[in-house]
């Protein structure tokens, strides 16, 4: 209790040093909420663009495809499966996507690239 009386004392008998301090902490609190609203908005924005144009919700592979991907590890979508994915009301919209690495060169010069094909009919 007495810890608790000094302290006080010690901020009523310094009152434009508390202000300054109290004044202080709350920028920063400020200042940092904003900065963790900025972060937490384009992390999402960034899973967002990512699902939408690379990943997809929910994908699809073969077994063993995951831990080594190869362009020999497909499966064949068989009717079925299409028919399947077509008719369900809670699927908007559904592809088949191939992805593989590429050598793309000019010239004197190359670079790699990722290349992602799918059917554009669907």
């Amino acid at each position: 209790m007495l810890t608790l009386r000094l302290a006080f004392r010690n901020l009523l008998r310094h009152k434009s040093r508390s202000l300054l301090c109290a004044l202080s902490m709350m920028g920063a609190y400020v200042l940092f909420s904003i900065s963790l609203g900025f972060s937490d908005g384009s992390y999402g924005s960034l899973i967002r663009m990512l699902t939408d144009t690379h990943s997809g919700h929910v994908q699809i592979h073969s077994q063993g495809y995951l831990e080594r991907p190869s362009l020999f590890r497909n499966f064949i979508l068989y009717p079925a499966l299409k028919n399947l994915l077509t008719a369900d009301p809670k699927i908007k919209a559904w592809t088949a996507r191939v992805f593989s690495a590429a050598l793309i060169f000019r010239e004197n010069k190359s670079t790699i690239a990722r290349l992602m094909a799918i059917d554009p009919e669907q």
